[in-house]
């Protein structure tokens, strides 16, 4: 292999079928310091090189040589072109247009880029997987990236920056800018939104940047925050109860969902992420859900709340808040539950799930009412034929159940019957000596009203037959 050229550096020729890298090849090689090639591996399959220039003059000079070479019919220099394979470029004092004539022709094979000195840089839609700025490059104004495969970007020293267009690349993460940049996009790459960049959440939140496509800029992990705009991951970095519940977002929709199940919770959390459509509280210890009006403005969003398997004895302070109104499923099963007043009845018809199972509900007259409005309602209470009604607890019992179909003062004639299947003259009969007495008066009265009735007819047909008034009246007149 002949290669006299003095700005040619061969650094690992090692098996492979290239006898020749004659000087003719790159004769239009600039002959200085400020623009060389340098050979970082040659083998029977490719030649890989880095090239670096500091003048944009020669910069062309080495443009034209390496195009000239890449699509030489030359015996020698077509089969070289065939097999170059371009890395890595360094380029002082470059444009856009002569730093994508080398992507136009390698577009497929370079992986680093570092341009020094320019003023606007738009390196978009090829297969970059680095790009390293200088110092000097505190004049570039808007660098344009997207469309690449990076990986990592280094922007350091780029004060002057003001438009920077990342989207679609492999980026994962961005150490914080000094630079004031109001135009940015992000969107489609691979953001692990840690706590390495809050900074990066915190921009995009600022409105006063203009952040192309916002709201789609999505997280990629960790796997709790798949898929989570940055918008959501940020909302959930602000709010405390996620540091100790899961929140996410629901697959598919702009909503979030908190799942704080286990977690011997006693109250419902007064604050939720933004947007958060489904709230699960179960397997706690919540026994009252009543929320101040600055929790319920937190909560405003809600539809779904799953509070199964706690110890709520009651609705009271739940009725006639925005967040009943809100609701279109909620879930009360295993609780302590003995009765729902009627006026919480009503506010609960527009459900359009409700669970109330495995509840300890008392069977008396009152019941009646509650039975009705299942009746009436079976459709939306998805499990209307498992609500049950309380077996009587043994008093000799030391640890009493946290929740079931046990509390005390229950008529043990219904224990664990289905409530709906209860005959209501059976859950309230009435009693028989009241209902004789009654009918007695009853048929007392009526009986009175019809002899006045008749004599009153009688004395107005005397009264016309005789002219004379009856009896009654003269006692009256006299």
């Amino acid at each position: 292999m002949s290669c006299s050229h003095q700005m040619v550096v061969s650094n690992d020729i090692t098996d492979n079928s290239v006898k020749e890298l004659s000087q003719r090849c790159i004769h239009l090689v600039p002959n200085n310091d400020n623009c060389f090639i340098n050979f970082l591996h040659l083998d029977q399959h490719i030649i890989e090189f880095s090239l670096k220039c500091k003048d944009i003059e020669d910069h062309m000079k080495l443009v034209k040589a390496i195009d000239w070479i890449y699509s030489s019919n030359d015996s020698i220099c077509g089969k070289i072109g065939a097999k170059l394979k371009l890395k890595e470029i360094e380029i002082y004092g470059s444009d856009s247009s002569a730093v994508n004539q080398w992507l136009k022709t390698f577009n497929k094979s370079i992986e680093s880029l570092t341009i020094i000195e320019t003023f606007g840089t738009q390196i978009d839609d090829n297969f970059l997987t680095k790009f390293q700025s200088k110092p000097k490059l505190f004049h570039l104004i808007s660098l344009d990236l997207s469309h690449n495969k990076l990986e990592s970007i280094d922007l350091n020293g780029m004060t002057s920056l003001r438009s920077l267009y990342l989207e679609n690349n492999y980026l994962k993460t961005i150490k914080e800018f000094d630079n004031k940049i109001t135009t940015i996009s992000l969107t489609r790459n691979e953001w692990i939104c840690d706590k390495n960049l809050i900074w990066l959440l915190k921009y995009t939140k600022d409105r006063s940047h203009k952040v192309i496509n916002r709201e789609n800029i999505l997280c990629k992990s960790p796997e709790v925050a798949k898929d989570m705009k940055f918008s959501q991951r940020m909302t959930v970095l602000e709010t405390p109860i996620c540091g100790q519940c899961e929140c996410s977002v629901v697959r598919n929709k702009d909503v979030m969902s908190v799942n704080c199940s286990n977690n011997q919770l006693e109250s419902l959390p007064t604050s939720l992420p933004s947007i958060t459509k489904i709230v699960k509280l179960d397997n706690n210890n919540i026994k009252h859900i009543s929320l101040n009006a600055l929790a319920l403005n937190n909560w405003r969003n809600v539809s779904y709340l799953h509070l199964n398997n706690n110890t709520i004895e009651s609705l009271a302070g739940f009725e006639r808040t925005n967040l009943l109104k809100n609701l279109v499923a909620l879930h009360l099963n295993n609780n302590r539950l003995k009765e729902i007043p009627v006026y919480i009845l009503d506010q609960l018809s527009h459900l359009d799930e409700l669970y109330l199972s495995n509840n300890p509900w008392l069977c008396n007259c009152k019941t009646v009412v509650f039975q009705t409005w299942l009746q009436n309602h079976f459709k939306n209470v998805k499990d209307v034929y498992n609500i049950r009604c309380a077996a009587a607890l043994d008093p000799d019992i030391e640890t009493k159940p946290k929740n079931g179909l046990y509390t005390e003062n229950a008529d043990q004639k219904f224990a664990t019957r289905v409530l709906l299947r209860i005959p209501k003259s059976e859950l309230c009969p009435q009693s028989r000596e009241p209902i004789e007495v009654f009918e007695i008066i009853n048929w007392l009265v009526s009986t009175l009203i019809i002899l006045i009735i008749i004599k009153l007819i009688y004395d107005y047909f005397w009264q016309k037959r005789t002219g004379k008034l009856p009896e009654f009246f003269k006692l009256n007149i006299n």
